[in-house]
């Protein structure tokens, strides 16, 4: 454990684990930026689409 926080979810301790390890799966295709979320990414991608996420 890195920064100390708990979890109840193993999926939120997961996603949180990314913001220390740098990790971005959720890459644009378009412009090359990564996002550790998936919320973050499609709010992302509708800026190139012009659709609301």
């Amino acid at each position: 454990d890195v920064c100390g926080l708990g979890f109840n979810q193993k999926g939120s301790l997961k996603i949180h684990g990314r913001t220390h390890t740098e990790e971005k799966p959720f890459m644009c295709y378009i412009c090359g930026l990564g996002f550790t979320k998936k919320c973050d990414f499609k709010i992302h991608r509708s800026t190139h689409t012009g659709k609301k996420p």
